[in-house]
C-alpha cells in the first residue's frame, strides 16, 4: 500500500503564530526578533490532531513550513520548536520559501495563497483550531481515497449487498418495483 503524503503548515496550524503577534509590540515587528518562532504556543487541538494523523497507517505526515527571509534564525527556531513540541516530526520537516514546491497528496494550511498546491489543499480555519483539528482527523479517518484497490472493492461489494438486502426487505413488505413481484 502506498501511503499518502500530508504536509502540515506550521504557523497557525500547529503553532499559534497569530496569538503571539497579538501579544507583542510592532516596533520593531517582533517576528524579526530572536526567540519569536522558538517561543510560539501550540495551537489548541494540534497535539491530538497531529497524533491522529501519525496513527493513521495510510498517511506519511510531514511539516511543510515557509520561513521568513527577513531573518537568519527563523529556520533554526522552527526546528527547535518542532524538536520540543512534535519530536516525531523533527526529521520530517520541509522548510521552503514557496510551498508550491512541496510534492505530496495533501497540504493543510491556513493561508489561501497556497490553494494551487499540486495535490489536495485543505484550508485550516485558524479562528477555530480545535474544531478544525477534529474535522481534519475525521476527514482522514473516513477518506475513501486512502483505501487500497482491494479495500475499495470490498466497500463496493458491501454496498451492493446492502442494496440487495434493502430491496428484498421492501419486496417482503409489498413495496416493490420489480414487475415479477407485483402480480
Amino acid at each position: 500500500m502506498t501511503k499518502k503524503t500530508v504536509f502540515l503548515d506550521m504557523d497557525n496550524v500547529i503553532a499559534n503564530f497569530d496569538g503571539a503577534l497579538a501579544a507583542v509590540i510592532w516596533d520593531p515587528p517582533e517576528m524579526f526578533v530572536p526567540g519569536f518562532f522558538r517561543n510560539l504556543k501550540v495551537m489548541p487541538g494540534a497535539k491530538e490532531g497531529v497524533q491522529a494523523l501519525l496513527n493513521n497507517p495510510k498517511l506519511n505526515v510531514y511539516i511543510g513550513t515557509k520561513h521568513t527571509t527577513a531573518t537568519d534564525y527563523s529556520p533554526s527556531e522552527k526546528v527547535g520548536w518542532v524538536r520540543e513540541h512534535f519530536p516525531k516530526l523533527l526529521k520530517k520537516m520541509c522548510i521552503v520559501t514557496d510551498k508550491l514546491l512541496l510534492r505530496g497528496d495533501y497540504l493543510i494550511d491556513d493561508d489561501l495563497r497556497w490553494k494551487d498546491f499540486d495535490g489536495h489543499f485543505i484550508h485550516f480555519d485558524k479562528t477555530k483550531p480545535e474544531e478544525e483539528w477534529q474535522r481534519i482527523a475525521k476527514y482522514f479517518e473516513n477518506n475513501k481515497d486512502l483505501l487500497s484497490p482491494q479495500e475499495k472493492a470490498e466497500v463496493a461489494y458491501q454496498s451492493i449487498q446492502n442494496t440487495l438486502k434493502a430491496n428484498d426487505l421492501l419486496c417482503s413488505m409489498g413495496v416493490c418495483s420489480h414487475k415479477e413481484h407485483q402480480e
